[in-house]
């Protein structure tokens, strides 16, 4: 193998196709050169997460192995690493039903008022999760009603990289 390594964009923007100015994507030429994973591999206008990051790291550098290649973790996006290195909790999926219902709710009542509505089905959350923050107050709502458990009790459960494969981490910091 000309190369012994296949890299993995840990970049959020690199993701997306179309979107090369100012996300320091590398040239078409450089892409095709070096197998490169998670580069362009969503429109800019559909949806990538952290969750959707961490579970297809995993599938990939799975591949990667297969191919007698070590995978280079490569980027700049430290929420995605750190969800590899610090591990992320398996929630449930995505439920756009309830999710529609809590934003329908949101037409009559207040952040502050479903904010409050965490007080007694997830004191945790109600204490972390601050009283503007809609996204984080909307996911602790509908995991609690597809599931009729707080969020915070899938917590915990998490699985790091460092428990599955050996590590090297590389920090290259400029002054």
């Amino acid at each position: 193998a000309k190369h012994p390594i296949e890299i993995i964009s840990v970049d959020s923007a690199m993701i997306y196709r179309d979107m090369n100015i100012g996300t320091d994507k590398p040239s078409d030429q450089i892409l095709s050169s070096i197998k490169h994973h998670l580069v362009n591999i969503r429109n800019p206008n559909e949806s990538y997460n952290v969750g959707q990051f961490y579970s297809d790291v995993r599938i990939v550098i799975k591949n990667i192995h297969k191919n007698n290649k070590t995978p280079l973790l490569v980027g700049g996006s430290m929420m995605y690493f750190n969800s590899l290195l610090d591990g992320l909790s398996p929630l449930p999926e995505k439920n756009f039903l309830e999710r529609k219902f809590i934003d329908d709710l949101l037409l009559k009542y207040s952040n502050k008022q479903l904010h409050f509505c965490l007080k007694d089905i997830d004191p945790l959350s109600y204490k972390n999760i601050d009283k503007h923050d809609y996204q984080r107050i909307q996911r602790a709502l509908e995991v609690y009603m597809c599931t009729g458990k707080p969020i915070t009790s899938f917590f915990g459960n998490k699985i790091k990289l460092s428990d599955e494969y050996d590590l090297l981490t590389l920090k290259i910091l400029s002054k």
